[in-house]
């Protein structure tokens, strides 16, 4: 941008204010919300694996409090935790605990 287009800007403006308009790929924006979404579900994943870790017998009522989740958000992490073999159900649901696999 010249010299020349910049005071064009500046003389279109409004009230003393002007827009700057920069182009924006969306693929940019796509993997920029893709890499957020991802770190924050291995953030959850991680507090909930150290909770469980720290406190066996925690329910999915008291996960939700802590990590700030829906009953059935826990429930997802949980259920893939199980199915990635991170972590598993020892006993039954009334007194069991949970084992964080390593």
């Amino acid at each position: 941008m010249t010299k020349e287009n910049l005071q064009d800007i500046i003389n279109q403006s409004d009230e003393g204010f002007f827009k700057v308009l920069m182009p924006l790929k969306s693929s940019d924006t796509k993997n920029t919300v893709e890499e957020t979404v991802e770190e924050t579900v291995e953030e959850t994943v991680e507090e909930i694996l150290r909770l469980l870790k720290s406190n066996p017998k925690l329910t999915v009522r008291e996960l939700t409090k802590l990590v700030g989740l829906t009953r059935r958000g826990v429930e997802y992490h949980i259920s893939k935790l199980q199915k990635s073999n991170k972590l598993k159900r020892i006993g039954p649901t009334k007194g069991g605990h949970w084992k964080v696999i390593e």
